[in-house]
């Protein structure tokens, strides 16, 4: 071990340079979470003051909340940070050894059972720089390197000049199968109608029942497999799917019986927005069937439908607007920094700017394994866009269990 340090907003001691003997042995543990760590500490040869002020330091750094353990193994190798969640400092040497400068201390840390490592952009597509999405992106086994999920950091910047096309909400997931979007023309049932504005140019308008029945079909082959959150487009323009009382997914065997652990909840109630989350959906391989959304009366006789997007859900991120600040606009950038931490908007010309939160938790790409990340917008209305794009860029820190 070349250098070991604890630093942070408090200030940073070099452990392996201030101190005559240093005992560390860093523990890990089965399961993913917090670890202690023990640390012996032996200070000589300094004046009385000055061990006074290493004791000082060590204690704010103790107690300030974004102290890093920070190791580097060997010389030219990368540094590896891990966070502390607590710790505390005992001294173990004699009274009166300080008066003849010396200085033993034992410190506990509570920290994070993972050390991060450098982030570096990766390249997306093959094109490092960001690149343009619309539903998806994949991204190869071992992109990010490290033996857990690495720590991410996203930018999604818009850069459609057309004001209709704002970014409102942004649903971002990971998973093992890309995102597939059901267009409402390959569904039975409704009827078919015509319009260059809706998704694949045409949706499905359906007749809503005064009891639950089936609205749409879609046939599945068996080959579309996997675990995914299942959400119903209306088209923005047409009659809103808040005509409907209640509507949810059922997926069906091949002999018309109902597998109940494919989709598990109550029916969902639209909204304003013209699209409806209908949950998680569990998609078992070479099985064919059909996915069936059934529905009900509410306020209207009818709805508009324009698909149904299944997007991968292993992990799965909502970025919603607050009403104040509004949505991410021409030239403006969303930023989700899950290395140094933060959430925010960045303007054309500079500035940063709060207006979104995340609903949650962290984006997850297993490294070992090849992955598709996905993406859904709505526009400041809450109409879905499958149509626009952002430009995306990927930032990435490994993540070990020990370096």
């Amino acid at each position: 071990m070349r250098r070991l340090a604890l630093a942070g907003s408090a200030g940073e001691v070099c452990l392996m340079e201030a101190c005559r003997t240093l005992s560390y042995r860093p523990r890990t543990s089965e399961a993913e979470g917090w670890v202690e760590d023990l640390l012996e500490l032996t200070f000589e040869g300094q004046s009385p003051a000055s061990l006074a002020a290493q004791q000082a330091l060590l204690e704010a750094l103790l107690a300030a909340e974004d102290t890093e353990l920070r190791l580097q193994a060997a010389e030219g190798e990368p540094e590896w940070r891990s966070k502390l969640a607590g710790g505390c400092l005992e001294q173990t040497s004699p009274p009166g050894a300080r008066a003849r400068g010396l200085l033993g201390l034992r410190l506990r840390l509570q920290r994070a059972d993972a050390w991060l490592g450098p982030a570096a952009e990766l390249p997306l597509a093959g094109v490092s720089g960001g690149v343009e999405v619309t539903s998806g992106m994949s991204l190869s086994a071992g992109t990010a390197g490290g033996e857990l999920p690495p720590a991410l950091r996203l930018e999604m910047s818009n850069p459609n000049t057309d004001p209709l096309q704002d970014a409102g909400r942004v649903w971002v997931s990971t998973g093992s199968s890309p995102a597939v979007l059901l267009e409402a023309e390959t569904a039975s049932g409704g009827t078919l109608l015509s319009d260059l504005r809706a998704s694949g140019g045409a949706y499905r308008r359906v007749n809503l029942p005064a009891g639950e029945e089936p609205l749409l079909t879609w046939a599945l082959d068996g080959s579309l497999q996997g675990v995914f959150r299942a959400l119903l487009l209306g088209t923005g323009f047409g009659l809103p799917l808040m005509g409907a009382r209640s509507l949810r997914l059922q997926r069906r065997e091949s002999d018309g019986s109902y597998d109940a652990l494919a989709w598990q909840g109550g029916p969902s109630a639209p909204s304003a927005l013209a699209w409806l989350d209908l949950g998680r959906l569990v998609l078992p391989p070479f099985r064919p069937g059909s996915l069936v959304l059934l529905g009900q009366q509410g306020a209207g006789s009818q709805a508009d439908v324009d698909g149904l997007l299944l997007l991968p859900a292993a992990s799965l991120r909502i970025y919603e607007p607050l009403a104040v600040q509004g949505a991410v606009g021409n030239g403006w950038t969303l930023v989700d920094d899950g290395i140094g931490g933060g959430l925010w908007k960045s303007a054309p010309g500079g500035g940063l700017y709060g207006g979104y939160r995340a609903l949650g938790g962290p984006l997850s790409l297993p490294p070992a394994s090849a992955q598709q990340m996905a993406f859904f917008f709505d526009d400041a209305a809450g109409s879905p866009q499958t149509g626009m794009h952002l430009r995306v860029r990927l930032w990435a820190a490994p993540r070990v269990r020990m370096p």
